[in-house]
Parts: C-alpha cells; structure tokens; sequence
C-alpha cells in the first residue's frame, strides 16, 4: 500500500513541475510577442519618420534653390534700375548687404527649429508608458 501512495505523490510532484513549466513558458511567449509587437511598432513609427525627414529636406532643397535664384535675380533687377543713377555703386554695395541679412535671419531661424524636441516614437513611448502602468497596478 505505501509504494501506491509514494507513487501517487511522486506523479502529482511532477504534475506540479509540469504545469509551472508551461506556465513559464506560456508567460515568456506572452512577454516575447509583446516585445515583437512593441518592436513592429517601433520600426513602423521609425519608417515614417525617415520618410517625413526625407521629403522635408528634399522640400527644403527646391526652396533654397528656388529662393536663391529669386534673390539673385531680384539683385541683379535692382542693380539694372540703378544703372544710370548715381547710386550704382551703393546700390552695388547694399546688394550681398541685404544677402547676409537673409542668410543670418534663415541661419537663426534654422537654429530654432533644430532646438526643438520632435516626438519621435511618441507612440511607442506612450504604448510602454500604459504597459508599465498596468504591470504595477
């Protein structure tokens, strides 16, 4: 009668390792495809955002070049009317003047906007900002 009972007690011991085994990994699966699912978020939020800078510069680009050959040419008009006056030489003068001053007031504006905080991967953030709150509670 006592080898049955030691059997039956060595059975459930196993039974008990069993079942915490396929908890743990049930849990660690869980954790390992919240992490991939937290990682898919990630690169997608990382893809926009290279795609979104991409197209900034690209735009900023053409309104550089464009910009410039207004100026330019905006210069040279200027210089054409003054011609046969006798501001010529001022006029010559106050020309790459007034191109410094855009090019200082475009410099500190690009200062500016380099200083501020841009929300990158603020969904991300925001996902394991609810997640870590919710493992507390």
């Amino acid at each position: 009668m006592s080898p049955e009972v030691g059997n039956v007690g060595a059975g459930s011991a196993t039974a008990g390792e069993t079942g915490l085994l396929v908890r743990a990994r049930r849990f660690v699966g869980a954790l390992l495809e919240h992490l991939a699912t937290r990682g898919e978020l990630l690169a997608v939020e990382l893809a926009e955002e290279k795609q979104r800078l991409l197209h900034a510069l690209l735009a900023a680009a053409i309104v550089v070049l464009a910009g410039g050959m207004v100026l330019v040419f905006l210069g040279v008009l200027v210089l054409v009317l003054a011609w046969d006056t006798g501001y010529r030489e001022i006029v010559a003068a106050m020309i790459p003047v007034g191109f410094l001053v855009i090019g200082v007031l475009a410099y500190l504006w690009l200062r500016s906007l380099v200083a501020k905080r841009s929300a990158v991967f603020r969904d991300s953030l925001q996902a394991l900002r609810r997640d870590a709150e919710s493992l507390r509670a």
